[in-house]
């Protein structure tokens, strides 16, 4: 909820301190953010210049896909490593842990976490208000903003546990200023095997070579890679479960429902050897999840 998070919230134009008071946020310098009728708030150093992240379309197809456990094992591989690093009860660790979901998006990822630890406080930041609004919804210990993290994380400093990069933006030197010192930053990238039976197919948005390596070079000079994780499998999709694999992604951004269907189709005809466009197939889910910690 807002009301519990306010505190470590900050101002993106002065990065003081904000007070809750009736429906706004206010800072110290008199700036001020009105909390939407849904629940979450917009916290914007500036405009942003035609970025709409993801539609409401595409938040929902998310949440469907998710929720039918397709991409269960990342799920469950990131809520143990918060759970054995922040909410065992060992006496080093806090007992109230705040978990920051960067580019939470329909707040999955972040509502696996705060199930699996009763006691933490979570905060999911998106640049899309349809993604604010799932997040303030989504968990009641969570809450939502709206936030341009590629510019800044509206944070207070040194006020997460725990920061989930999972499948979005990572502006390292803000990630590295809001996590606390003994704090734990994962992250999960795809690497160039994911989707690969559909990332052929012109329109369907393919990985970028070495993602990962990439990012722990980047993230070197503020933070050690403690530990990293390949996750790959087999994913058994109708084809309805396969559009919304591609209708929750960029790749929505590219193709229209029409075009997502015909490559779906194909994809499925090549893989029953054109017996049943409506059977189910398998793509390959592969991602890289890596465990930062502050040097």
């Amino acid at each position: 909820m807002l009301d519990t998070a306010v505190e470590l919230l900050m101002c993106p134009h002065c990065s003081g301190p904000l007070r809750k008071c009736e429906r706004q946020l206010k800072c110290p310098a008199s700036h001020s953010f009105d909390i939407a009728r849904q629940g979450y708030v917009t916290l914007l150093k500036g405009p942003l210049h035609g970025i709409t992240g993801d539609t409401s379309g595409m938040l929902a197809a998310r949440h469907e896909f998710l929720s039918g456990g397709h991409y269960q094992p990342i799920q469950d591989h990131v809520t143990q490593i918060v759970t054995a690093r922040h909410c065992r009860g060992s006496s080093s660790l806090e007992a109230s842990p705040v978990v920051v979901d960067v580019g939470a998006g329909a707040g999955d990822y972040l509502s696996a976490v705060l199930a699996a630890c009763p006691s933490a406080q979570g905060i999911g930041l998106d640049v899309s208000k349809f993604a604010a609004r799932r997040l303030a919804r989504h968990h009641v210990r969570s809450c939502g903003v709206v936030a341009d993290t590629w510019r800044q994380i509206p944070l207070r400093d040194g006020t997460a546990d725990v920061v989930l990069s999972v499948f979005a933006p990572r502006n390292v030197p803000e990630i590295a200023r809001v996590l606390q010192e003994e704090g734990t930053w994962i992250v999960v990238t795809p690497t160039p095997q994911h989707l690969r039976e559909l990332t052929s197919v012109p329109g369907v948005v393919s990985v970028h070579e070495d993602k990962a390596g990439k990012l722990a070079s980047l993230a070197a000079a503020r933070f050690a890679l403690d530990e990293r994780r390949r996750i790959e499998f087999q994913c058994a999709l109708t084809t309805a479960a396969a559009e919304l694999l591609l209708a929750m992604g960029p790749t929505a951004h590219h193709l229209n429902d029409a075009e997502r269907h015909r490559v779906i189709v194909s994809a499925a005809e090549a893989a029953n050897s054109g017996r049943d466009a409506d059977a189910a197939f398998s793509v390959t889910v592969s991602v890289d999840v890596s465990v930062f910690t502050q040097t």
